[in-house]
C-alpha cells in the first residue's frame, strides 16, 4: 500500500505531442490509466519521451506496463527519470535504461 504522502497518479502530454510526463503513484489502481496514457504517446509521436522524474511509487506493475510500451516500440521510447528520485532507483533495479534529462531540456 502506498504511503500516505504519495501523490495520486496523473500524466499529461506535452504540449509538443511528445513528452509524457508522469507524476504521483502508478500503484495498481493507476496501472490501466498509465498504460492507456504509454499508448497514447507511444502513438503521437515518432521518438515518445516518458518522464518519470516527478513519481512517488513505482511498482512492478507499473514495471511492466512500461516494459510492456519499450517492447512494442524498440528503441524508439526514451525514458527519463531524475538520478536519485524512486523511479530512477526503480529503473536501475530492473536494468531499465534512462536518460536523466530529457533531450533539449536546460539543466538548472
Amino acid at each position: 500500500m502506498p504511503a500516505m504522502d504519495e501523490r495520486p497518479f496523473a500524466a499529461v502530454m506535452g504540449p509538443d505531442r511528445r513528452t509524457l510526463a508522469v507524476s504521483g503513484s502508478v500503484d495498481e489502481l493507476a496501472v490501466d490509466d498509465f498504460r492507456w496514457a504509454l499508448h497514447v504517446c507511444t502513438n503521437a509521436a515518432d521518438e515518445p519521451v516518458v518522464d518519470l522524474s516527478d513519481v512517488d511509487f513505482f511498482p512492478s506493475v507499473a514495471v511492466g506496463a512500461l516494459i510492456g510500451a519499450l517492447k512494442r516500440n524498440p528503441g524508439a521510447v526514451t525514458v527519463v527519470a531524475r538520478p536519485g528520485s524512486f523511479a530512477a532507483k526503480v529503473l536501475e533495479l530492473c536494468g531499465i535504461p534512462f536518460a536523466p534529462q530529457a533531450a533539449g531540456a536546460s539543466g538548472s
